[in-house]
């Protein structure tokens, strides 16, 4: 039906409930007693809408008989600006609800509906159902025009805000091995002093490179913290916490001791109490002087150092004031030492608590989610290191050795820290998001050695995606098939011909790959699909408990997938309506990973129609996102974004479009009648910029090296955005 028409309602004789307006955001309910579906359970509920009733219009269009009257007369009324059109057929065959123009507030659609023995409502939408009246018995098969399950209206309150969170796996060239020259020496960036004896997998060494790049990160305007990791073990290490640095010690990078060394404490000897009491008493007041003197001077607890305590306790005795004992001096600075390391340390711990406390103003508060993800953060990641790399992995025509160095041999100049930078939850739509990507990006290389990106250090960047509302389980099953189809199709994620892993390093989508597997063929549904004895069960049950709601909902499958499609083959069409198959989030979740591993996206959901709130419970953590983990790990800012508006504008599209939207962008783009891009909204430029960097021999993705990296410039570049330049 032509959106713009404006059809009659011709409904069947109806009795008014109410002779008032129904309030916005409430129901006007008719009971019906004419025709087969007479009874005091059969009735049609439809909420009062300014936009489509008008204020007045269709209420006053009802018959003029209020609740008393015995004798109803047939209704008829016309929408206004033609947004509904409901036709209601009074006979055994069939009942038809229809709805035309308008989006549910979710941007799915949903229409009106016609229900006994259960509530039913309308909203505007585009979509219909035919069926017959046998649906109406069944109280959990909702016609197409109903409020859609699967598709519940957001919370109250709500902004619907997308958000992102980032995470940024890299190498760094942290600092040289023990008794090894540097073999990069004009670089001028930083390797870390102070770290002699320690190897790069050590707990105090992995902090102080973690801390290192939080204080970096920091001082280029990002709201970092230094809390707790779970990838780091510390254990029982006094005197070094986790906002410790091993290189704090030395005089060019802790501030700390110069300052101190002008304080002057004092404390006059009491001549009418004993040497211990006056032990005791100076002992609490230079310390208490040594307190306020950080505070006035606001020096940080955390790089007071026990270097720095027992520097200072050497000339603790001298502040002694008229007629001390030369043993009660000596007990002094023993007694002070003691007491201070104690005392800072406190303050330490508080100082951690305060700076982990910190939040970046514009992170997304979402209830539940774990607080540490309100600002950035640093840690180690397990799972890539210099291990995998050896000398033939690099181009070493062009390197010269540095005077006195040996032969190269990389990677085993350095000492290496595998990084990972985390973002806050963050708006994708708020105009500082990229500008802060930026900035961390130029944070960390500007001030580290960064490896550049090559297949053998094997780093990932992961996405995560959120609804602030939540996801519900119809934007999940729309995208879910997106993600399916567009990996085989050469549909939604690609440049001309060639899929989304061709936007990619060839490696990320190579078999095997343990952190980026195909979908389409290792999620738990496919591998249920192509070796049925293969991991765990992953298909839903319905079509034996309830063949009506399967029935249904492979109805919703014909209506938003082209499957009449040549390009869709038999094992495609198997799997996308399998998928749609799934009555929960949690049945979705469970059949769109992997068993073992994780896919291209990882689905962290839970939930029945729409997801839970998030949860930090450590027996079922779940993050309520999607993580598209398929891009290889980079620094580069742009390249980044790029990746990201197309993957926004997938999720949006898959959101928010009708099914009749849905359905024939889908066939558009898998007959190369339209181009992808402008399916889907995606911007001419960030479609240029992959297009010039694909292998035009391989179709993939490659970097100018060719993944074969020169030892002679081995590290990215400063800046925030190409790593090459």
């Amino acid at each position: 039906m032509d959106a713009g028409l404006k059809p009659q309602v011709v409904l069947p004789r109806l009795k008014k409930l109410s002779p008032a307006p129904a309030p916005q955001n409430k129901s006007v309910r008719f009971y019906l007693d004419h025709g087969i579906f007479a009874g005091e359970d059969a009735y049609l509920s439809i909420p009062y809408h300014p936009r489509v009733f008008g204020q007045d219009d269709f209420l006053d269009s009802l018959s003029d008989s209020d609740n008393e009257d015995p004798e109803n007369k047939d209704f008829k009324g016309t929408y206004l600006e033609g947004d509904p059109l409901f036709v209601i057929k009074p006979d055994v065959s069939e009942v038809v609800v229809m709805a035309a123009g308008g989006e549910s507030p979710n941007g799915g659609q949903s229409g009106g509906s016609f229900n006994r023995g259960r509530r039913g409502s309308f909203a505007p939408g585009g979509s219909y159902y035919q069926g017959t009246p046998e649906h109406l018995n069944h109280p959990t098969i909702p016609l197409v025009g109903d409020t859609d399950p699967d598709d519940p209206p957001f919370p109250e309150g709500s902004l619907g805000r997308t958000t992102v969170g980032v995470e940024f796996e890299f190498l760094v060239a942290a600092a040289r091995e023990d008794n090894v020259p540097d073999a990069h020496p004009n670089d001028t960036r930083q390797l870390l002093q102070g770290t002699e004896g320690h190897e790069y997998e050590t707990p105090r060494f992995e902090i102080t490179v973690r801390n290192a790049m939080v204080d970096a990160l920091r001082a280029n305007g990002i709201t970092a913290v230094k809390g707790e990791s779970a990838h780091i073990y510390l254990g029982a290490t006094p005197g070094f916490g986790w906002s410790s640095r091993l290189d704090d010690d030395l005089n060019n990078n802790n501030n700390n001791l110069a300052v101190l060394n002008t304080w002057v404490g004092n404390y006059t000897w009491n001549p009418l109490i004993g040497d211990y009491q006056n032990l005791d008493a100076a002992t609490n007041q230079l310390l208490s002087q040594f307190i306020q003197f950080h505070e006035y001077n606001e020096l940080r607890f955390q790089r007071t150092t026990e270097a720095v305590i027992l520097a200072i306790a050497q000339n603790i005795s001298s502040f002694l004031v008229s007629g001390a004992p030369q043993a009660a001096t000596d007990s002094l600075m023993n007694l002070w030492v003691e007491r201070a390391k104690q005392v800072i340390e406190e303050r330490k711990r508080k100082e951690e608590a305060q700076d982990n406390s910190a939040i970046d103003p514009n992170s997304v508060f979402i209830p539940g989610a774990d607080p540490r993800h309100r600002a950035w953060t640093c840690t180690r990641d397990a799972s890539f290191g210099p291990e995998t790399m050896s000398s033939e992995h690099y181009d070493l025509s062009s390197y010269v050795s540095p005077p006195g160095s040996n032969a190269p041999a990389p990677p085993s100049e350095y000492k290496w820290f595998s990084g990972e930078v985390i973002t806050p939850i963050l708006d994708i739509a708020h105009p500082d998001t990229y500008p802060a990507l930026e900035r961390a990006c130029s944070a960390i290389r500007n001030s580290f050695r960064v490896h550049k990106p090559m297949s053998i250090v094997g780093t990932g960047l992961h996405v995560h995606w959120g609804q602030e509302a939540g996801w519900t389980l119809l934007h999940l099953k729309k995208i879910s098939i997106t993600l399916s189809l567009i990996w085989q199709f050469s549909t939604l994620w690609i440049l001309l011909e060639e899929s989304i892993e061709r936007l990619h390093r060839r490696d990320r989508s190579a078999a095997p790959h343990f952190y980026s597997q195909s979908l389409r063929a290792n999620s738990n549904l496919a591998k249920n699909l192509l070796i049925p004895s293969d991991g765990p069960p992953a298909r839903s049950t319905v079509r034996n408990r309830d063949p009506a709601k399967s029935a249904f909902y492979e109805a919703r499958a014909n209506q938003h997938v082209p499957f009449e499609l040549d390009q869709i083959s038999h094992y495609m069409q198997t799997l996308v309506t399998e998928l749609w198959q799934y009555e929960t989030i949690d049945e979705l979740d469970r059949g769109m990973n992997t068993h073992g591993g994780s896919g291209h996206v990882k689905y962290r959901l839970g939930g029945i129609t729409r997801t839970d709130p998030p949860s930090t419970d450590p027996l079922r953590p779940i993050l309520q996102t999607l993580e598209i983990r398929i891009m290889q790990g980079t620094l580069d800012s742009e390249h980044v974004w790029h990746w990201m508006l197309i993957c926004h504008q997938l999720i949006a599209f898959s959101r928010d479009s009708t099914p009749e939207q849905f359905r024939n962008g889908l066939a558009a783009m898998l007959t190369s009648t339209q181009d992808p891009a402008d399916v889907l909204g995606i911007p001419s430029d960030v479609l240029m910029w992959f297009r010039v960097r694909l292998n035009m021999a391989t179709g993939y993705f490659e970097y100018l090296d060719k993944d074969r990296v020169s030892w002679s410039a081995p590290f990215m570049t400063r800046g925030g955005r190409n790593v090459y330049l």
